[in-house]
């Protein structure tokens, strides 16, 4: 008998194998040409002809009781009911990784396959109920891993990028959040001296337009103002004390607009322009710190203290990537236009030239800031098609672990139907229903694990959606307050 169940064990295993390499359905029923073979089939086939005949009388003779010892397997119809699968007797120590890795290599081996020929003749010489049998089948081999891999996908969240949406409440700057780089503006005081001819570009007129722009960008940046050009040079010998005329009127740190109106008070031009002097001291202010670092020139002219602005430039942008340099010309000359010209561009930044007032605010508000606003947004941009397809596929990872556990499962379920069938414990008609049984089994799950990615995707998608709405908030919060800080401010509300 050990040597007949030898040999079941062996051509079960090659035929198994052989059906999986050809591509073969793995419940299709499975012919030995084997003689050999065929004839202990056909001895263990008269040993239980009897038995047969008896289990058929059973279901006409309820006098008769049939005993099994196996357990009413629940039709699974959630995902819960799967994670609290029982494992299969024959099979509680197979890992997940095994199950994901090996679907259908070696669904059972030579052991689990003896003992799976012994269980299914103890129970077919009881019975022939094919409910049963799949019972029978699924207590030795169902899965002992879907509530560890289905709690993986089921904790799996969104990784998008979050959008840094700074607060925009005019209220309390105080509650701002943590900064996200540095706007350093430097003022040539100078200017003061320029008046156009309609009467308009004066120096209160800037400080205007300054204050207004460091409201925006001092919502999310630490903010600096370096004031040049604003010593008296009433003599040659306050030509050097000009020269070096550069000061912090506004230490880098958070935007108050009552202290930053404050530090423009006391500026007076009549000077030289020390703009290499300038860029040197924001230079250093801007430290050696990985984050983005803009500087903003108002200026009325070129330098006009021999520096060299075109190096500190050069040394200011070597510094670090995410920096840049933007200028405005305040009725400047051809010549010192192309100067100025010529250092935004080292400066990866954007130069304008203004003639009066309205360009100025028009600059500032229309050219500044929302160069300022558009490098803002870089960064908080909503999830795009890629993005949500990205975690679509990432969430698929976790998902396909699952599935490839069913497959395992049922590649056993269908090895047991092998041997059923090779063994000829039941009529050809029971195992097909058997068979049946488990691909019913097999679909069921695998419409619940369909079911579970389309919630899970929907939850992708109103993450993403959440995401979108709050920058499209924020940014109409932003453009309001822009729209405010550069409307026209009537006489009574004049910053100084």
């Amino acid at each position: 008998m050990f040597n007949k169940k030898m040999v079941s064990i062996c051509i079960i295993c090659l035929l198994f194998l052989g059906a999986c390499n050809n591509g073969e359905k793995v419940n299709t029923v499975i012919k030995n040409p084997n003689n050999e073979t065929n004839n202990n089939q056909t001895e263990v086939k008269e040993e239980k002809g009897n038995e047969q005949v008896n289990e058929e009388k059973h279901e006409n003779d309820p006098g008769i009781e049939t005993s099994s010892e196996s357990e009413s397997v629940s039709k699974i119809n959630s995902l819960e009911q799967m994670k609290e699968q029982k494992s299969g007797s024959l099979v509680q120590d197979a890992t997940p990784q095994f199950e994901v890795e090996n679907s259908a290599i070696e669904p059972l081996n030579s052991n689990q396959i003896k003992a799976m020929i012994e269980e299914l003749e103890k129970l077919t010489n009881e019975t022939a109920d094919a409910t049963e049998i799949y019972n029978k089948i699924v207590q030795l081999l169902r899965s002992p891993n879907y509530k560890e891999i289905i709690n993986r996908a089921e904790n799996f969240e969104p990784r998008f990028d979050k959008p840094f949406m700074p607060s925009v409440s005019e209220e309390d700057n105080n509650d701002v959040q943590s900064n996200r780089g540095k706007a350093i503006i430097l003022l040539d005081a100078k200017s003061s001296m320029l008046l156009s001819q309609d009467g308009q570009l004066t120096l209160e007129t800037i400080k205007n337009s300054i204050t207004r722009f460091a409201k925006i960008i001092g919502q999310n940046n630490e903010v600096s103002l370096i004031v040049y050009g604003h010593k008296n040079n009433n003599s040659e010998t306050d030509h050097v004390q000009a020269c070096n005329a550069v000061e912090e009127m506004y230490p880098m740190g958070a935007f108050d607009e009552e202290q930053f109106k404050q530090s423009l008070r006391t500026i007076e031009g009549n000077g030289e322009s020390p703009l290499s002097q300038a860029l040197k001291k924001a230079e250093e202010i801007s430290g050696e710190e990985d984050e983005e670092v803009s500087i903003y020139v108002i200026s009325n002219g070129a330098e006009t203290c021999d520096g060299d602005p075109v190096k500190e430039i050069k040394t200011f942008m070597s510094k670090n990537v995410d920096r840049s340099v933007h200028i405005i010309g305040l009725e400047v000359d051809e010549d010192a236009g192309d100067m100025l010209k010529e250092l935004s561009i080292l400066g990866k930044g954007s130069y304008y030239s203004v003639k009066n007032e309205e360009e100025l605010k028009n600059i500032v508000g229309e050219k500044w800031l929302k160069n300022y606003i558009d490098l803002a947004l870089a960064h908080t941009k909503a999830p795009g098609p890629w993005e949500i397809l990205d975690e679509y596929n990432r969430f698929d990872e976790d998902l396909n672990q699952i599935r490839e556990v069913i497959k395992t499962e049922k590649s056993r379920y269908d090895q047991a139907v092998q041997i059923l069938s090779l063994e000829k414990f039941v009529d050809q008609s029971i195992v097909d229903q058997v068979s049946e049984l488990i691909i019913e089994e097999y679909r069921n799950k695998l419409d619940i694990i369909s079911e579970f990615r389309t919630n899970k995707l929907e939850e992708i998608d109103q993450e993403a959606k959440d995401i979108r709405d709050q920058v499209e908030e924020w940014k109409e919060q932003m453009q309001q307050l822009e729209n405010l800080a550069f409307a026209q401010p009537n006489s009574e509300h004049q910053v100084f």
